[in-house]
């Protein structure tokens, strides 16, 4: 059962046990833990953001849409809006969102130019229309990992939550 915020009485633990969900209203942070930078190949070559001889360690990079290598680092913040699909799945929550995240920015960055996903000439950062596409990015990343969420829960496998932002720092 549950029940909202205020005074509870329930029986004692072995006959129920009382859990503290999240309110809809906190932001809880995941970093994509796929996408952070390699400390073993950051010792290797001195570089953050290198790539790396063994293909398993170059997850972080996405091409985008004309042939270009960008590196991201992400954060999402998402929030639970649905308690009792939450409490079905908390232990699945987070590698789900992972695995979510990574397949909405596969699709989204191939979709994208590299002017449209970072600021690659300085003479084009000042531009309007491109502070606008890159935010644009990450609007659509929200959109996308939060349509996937509407189709698992569609399909019964909801996760109780919904994605509120996505912070990112694309790199070449």
């Amino acid at each position: 059962r549950t029940s909202g915020p205020g005074l509870l009485i329930a029986l004692p633990r072995p006959l129920e046990r009382i859990v503290v969900v999240p309110s809809a209203a906190r932001q809880m942070s995941l970093k994509i833990a796929r996408f952070a930078t390699d400390p073993d190949a950051a010792q290797m070559t001195g570089e953050a953001n290198s790539l790396s001889r063994d293909p398993r360690r170059n997850a972080g990079f996405l091409l985008t849409g004309d042939s270009n290598l960008v590196h991201l680092d992400a954060q999402l913040f998402y929030q639970v809006d649905d308690p009792v699909a939450y409490m079905v799945a908390t232990a699945h929550v987070q590698p789900a969102l992972q695995r979510l995240f990574i397949a909405s920015a596969i699709a989204t960055i191939g979709r994208r130019d590299l002017d449209s996903t970072l600021v690659a000439r300085p003479e084009m950062a000042a531009r309007a229309s491109e502070a606008a596409s890159r935010e644009r990015l990450r609007a659509d990343l929200v959109a996308a990992v939060n349509h996937r969420l509407a189709a698992l829960t569609t399909a019964g496998a909801g996760l109780g939550v919904h994605v509120s932002r996505v912070d990112l720092v694309p790199q070449i």
